[in-house]
């Protein structure tokens, strides 16, 4: 098993569903920032990471949206499934164990990354134009 630790910001809010026998998951898509070497200098690079959250993880993951920062704690796996043309794909996924919110962005905080008047939710000292999206 290998494990995985990674810390980025959510694509999307949560999407939350449940199995034929009632189990919660959660698939979320995880922006991480990274500093890649390139020629004689660096440059900055984004990969994204799909992440599964089951259960008692999952029903955490209700209070999550799109543009907060957390930090998952996992393992990766690999699966394989039959896509709609009939070929076999390979998806690797990090299944969380746990996941920590490092901020929240509240729903209703500006495009322009101003903070609302009477918030206390602190930002991440990341500049709005390194966040993908």
């Amino acid at each position: 098993m290998s494990e995985v630790i990674l810390t980025g910001r959510l694509g999307h809010d949560p999407e939350i569903r449940y199995t034929k026998t009632g189990k919660a998951v959660c698939d979320l898509s995880l922006a991480v920032n990274e500093r890649v070497k390139r020629g004689a200098g660096f440059e900055d690079s984004v990969t994204w990471h799909r992440v599964v959250l089951w259960q008692g993880l999952a029903e955490d993951a209700k209070s999550l949206h799109k543009g907060a920062a957390i930090r998952v704690e996992g393992f990766r796996k690999s699966r394989d499934f039959k896509g709609r043309d009939g070929n076999t794909r390979t998806v690797v996924e990090v299944i969380a164990e746990k996941f920590d919110v490092l901020d929240s962005l509240p729903k209703s905080a500006p495009a322009n990354g101003s903070k609302p008047a009477n918030s206390a939710v602190p930002r991440a000292q990341i500049p709005d134009d390194e966040i993908p999206f």
